[in-house]
């Protein structure tokens, strides 16, 4: 008897270490397909991160090469010495304030939210969002979101002009 259960030890260790390997070989192989998963996921993250790196160290303008040029100031007109702003663009700087608040799209990272201007293009008021390319393909270097329309709030110019600058992959 002595020798039958020595046998029958002897195959229950062979059993457990073969499943353990198995065991082990299958959590190696679900780990490394779990960090490619991951990987995956996060280069068009690890992507933008850098670009919009680059762009924060590179200055930029202050007005889009479209924007009207500044006015000039008489100072002998103003009685405290102050320029201030017009309640015009007071009220308009207070209502793009309001509106950042509900601005919570991914797309809105491709974009320079700091710098959003208020502009008059042919009589109609719209927000331009510079691009935070390096580099923006077009020729006015952002988007204008005209508010006169239904889809003043879309962010699907926003978006297609994203896709242009950085590649579908990283939208």
């Amino acid at each position: 008897m002595r020798r039958h259960s020595k046998e029958a030890d002897e195959s229950s260790v062979q059993s457990c270490s073969s499943k353990s390997s198995s065991i082990a070989s299958s959590l190696k192989s679900v780990s490394q397909a779990a960090k490619k998963s991951v990987d995956m996921l996060t280069r068009p993250l690890k992507r933008v991160k850098t670009v919009l790196l680059r762009v924060s160290e590179k200055t930029r303008p202050s007005l889009p090469p479209s924007s009207p040029e500044p006015s000039v100031i008489n100072v002998d007109d103003i009685d405290t010495g102050l320029a201030t702003k017009s309640d015009d663009e007071e009220d308009l700087d207070a209502e793009l304030q309001k509106l950042k608040k509900n601005w919570r799209s991914p797309v809105y990272a491709f974009f320079d939210t700091d710098r959003v201007a208020v502009q008059n293009v042919d009589g109609r008021n719209c927000h331009f969002f510079p691009c935070a390319a390096q580099k923006c393909k077009t020729k006015i270097g952002g988007v204008r979101r005209f508010q006169d329309s239904k889809d003043k709030a879309s962010t699907a110019n926003l978006k297609n002009h994203a896709i242009g600058c950085f590649g579908d992959d990283t939208i």
